[in-house]
């Protein structure tokens, strides 16, 4: 019997797991062909940023459709932490960034915080963390060629 009074003690002092809803939004886009593919990654998977969602790195993964040259992607049941986003417009819906023959991506990309890739590559996730806490969060990403 104490056993069970004690775990439901545990149960009510522990109460619910906090978690928030991450939307983004992506505006000014070109044109409304294709999607928006957009990849959620806490700071747990760094290494991987931004160009290996798989295996769970990611821990959101998200494609919407372009109305109005815009697109919105909810993230839900996000944890507190730390996060960076990685967001394409990938227009011919091959689920990749297609790439020019000499490197740069030929699809527009773009990061949260705006952050900017240098001439050898993505940025840092350290350029586009973030934080999420308890509460609901609302970003916006812009998409750019580079």
């Amino acid at each position: 019997m104490t056993r069970f009074l004690g775990g439901c003690l545990l149960l009510l002092v522990s109460g619910p797991a906090l978690a928030a809803e991450l939307t983004v939004s992506i505006r000014k886009l070109d044109e409304d062909r294709g999607v928006v593919v957009l990849y959620l990654f806490p700071k747990s998977a760094k290494a991987a940023f931004p160009l290996e969602p798989g295996d769970g790195k990611a821990v959101c993964i998200g494609r919407a459709a372009i109305r109005e040259r815009a697109a919105v992607i909810r993230c839900e049941h996000v944890a507190p932490g730390e996060y960076a986003v990685f967001a394409f417009h990938d227009e011919n819906g091959n689920s990749k960034v297609d790439h020019h023959w000499y490197g740069p991506p030929a699809e527009r990309i773009g990061f949260s915080n705006q952050a900017r890739p240098s001439a050898f590559g993505p940025p840092d996730f350290e350029e586009a963390a973030f934080e999420v806490g308890d509460r609901d969060l609302a970003l916006e990403v812009s998409l750019e060629d580079f």
